[in-house]
């Protein structure tokens, strides 16, 4: 029998303690996110109008947090009630992709708001990302697990089934919603941010730079830009 691999050090230690220290390390990355994001949120909530999106915002924060939790527990914990906890799974699944989805449809809308046919087109396919993002909840679509005489779950799809292709439109919806959003905020920014470009002499190289940047693009616009360009990714 070989020995551990010298190129993993967690397989040095025991499968407890690696496990702790897996965790660990997910724990300490999420209270890091939400540390550098407190001062941002303090500031939301008592230096502005408190409306729909400050509302939608902290929903769709509070439903991701509590999605990675219960997803990294599925994954990587010996929860032992896989069923259970594959349910609790699904639920959160079923409110953070919808809760983010709106969250970056307000925001479009924001930007488009003259344009009622792109509006159309996102609310339509965000109800599509709410439709599918049901799917896994529903009993019988996948099956849940447990790994051989462990605690540890395995979670997989029976191929032979309709839900197959279920799970295909529950994984597609939500990458074409995100991409139709992406493109449109890009294709704005960047004819904005192409024309600030032509002011002066600058070389055809800079300018298409500039546009992908959002170099000339007021503080705000920038932001968008740049934020929605880390969200798709």
């Amino acid at each position: 029998m070989s020995g551990p691999n010298p190129e993993t050090p967690l397989a040095l230690l025991p499968p407890d303690v690696a496990a702790q220290l897996r965790i660990a390390e997910y724990v300490t990355a999420f209270i890091w996110d939400v540390l550098c994001n407190a001062p941002n949120d303090w500031k939301l909530v008592t230096k502005h109008r408190i409306g729909m999106g400050t509302w939608v915002y902290f929903i769709a924060r509070v439903c991701t947090t509590f999605y990675i939790i219960t997803s990294t527990l599925l994954l990587t914990y010996p929860v032992g009630d896989c069923v259970l906890a594959h349910q609790i799974y699904t639920s959160a699944s079923a409110i953070v992709m919808p809760a983010n989805g709106l969250l970056m449809f307000l925001r479009t809308r924001a930007i488009f708001n003259n344009n009622k046919r792109l509006v159309s087109l996102l609310l339509l396919l965000w109800l599509l990302v709410v439709g599918t993002a049901i799917l896994p909840a529903i009993p019988g679509m996948a099956v849940v697990v447990n790994i051989g005489p462990t605690k540890y779950c395995f979670v997989t799809i029976d191929k032979h089934t309709a839900w197959s292709s279920a799970e295909i439109f529950h994984m597609v919806a939500p990458i074409i919603y995100d991409t139709v959003v992406f493109v449109a905020i890009s294709l704005r920014m960047f004819h904005a941010s192409y024309m600030e470009s032509l002011d002066g002499n600058r070389s055809r190289k800079t300018k298409i730079m500039a546009a992908i940047t959002g170099k000339y693009l007021p503080r705000f616009s920038k932001a968008v830009l740049r934020d929605g360009q880390a969200y798709y990714l």
